[in-house]
């Protein structure tokens, strides 16, 4: 069988400033390694001033949407192409924050969007009904450097839906995660279900099983161990 493509959406860092050489496009080397490690093959999705083709879309079998520190109007429309063209998505922190998001826009705008919507919406919601926030308390699981020696120090509890891809993947229903996020989601759009809380309250899991689409408020591409990019390349394969 020929092997996966998994389309990695860098983060995008356009300024647009006197230097060129600000205008970035990067991805941490721990996505495209653990999707080498599943058997598949990443693409890093490089844009046009932050645009994107359908072209460039179509190649990959599935996306992963990793964390970071802003979300880029271009990871709307990636995840609307999706949305329209079935195909299965991970979203890993900002992520998962992203999926989050355009689910809410999706509820709010209808479907199909059109690109110039995503702003105007957003900016709407931002104003009256956010779905982002910023943690308010100190937990120490926030704003950490990684360390893979001492992950514990990163690490918390939550809790999956006994009937999640997720408790499926990892067989229970109770996860100790790596967590670095500083913001959280408040709500979800119709097309995603929250499955997983922290003892918190927090929202750190949302999925739609038909879709396949599964997003995870933690980082599980810094634990060697964790299994969960390994199986969802497993699933997107077994659904082709």
């Amino acid at each position: 069988m020929e092997k996966l493509k998994i389309g990695i959406v860098p983060i995008i860092h356009l300024p647009f400033i006197e230097d060129p050489y600000q205008d970035k496009y990067y991805i941490i080397n721990n996505y495209p390694k653990r999707v080498y490690e599943a058997g598949a093959i990443p693409i890093g999705l490089l844009m046009n001033d932050g645009n994107i083709s359908e072209d460039q879309l179509s190649l990959c079998d599935a996306f992963i949407f990793p964390g970071g520190s802003k979300i880029h109007p271009a990871s709307y429309k990636i995840l609307e192409y999706a949305y329209e063209h079935n195909k299965p998505v991970l979203g890993i922190c900002m992520g998962m924050q992203t999926m989050t998001i355009y689910s809410v826009l999706h509820d709010d705008g209808g479907n199909p969007l059109k690109p110039d919507e995503f702003k105007v919406i957003y900016d709407n919601m931002k104003n009256t009904n956010p779905v982002l926030r910023v943690l308010e308390d100190n937990r120490d699981i926030h704003y950490h450097e990684p360390d893979k020696n001492d992950l514990a120090s990163i690490s918390h509890i939550i809790k999956l839906n006994n009937d999640s891809i997720l408790s499926n993947i990892y067989n229970k229903n109770e996860l100790n995660v790596v967590s670095l996020h500083g913001s959280i989601v408040t709500r979800t759009g119709s097309i995603l279900n929250i499955v997983g809380y922290s003892d918190d309250g927090l929202i750190e899991a949302v999925e739609n099983k038909d879709l396949l689409w599964i997003g995870v408020q933690y980082h599980p591409e810094i634990d060697d161990q964790d299994p969960l990019i390994n199986s969802f390349i497993k699933e997107v394969e077994r659904r082709k």
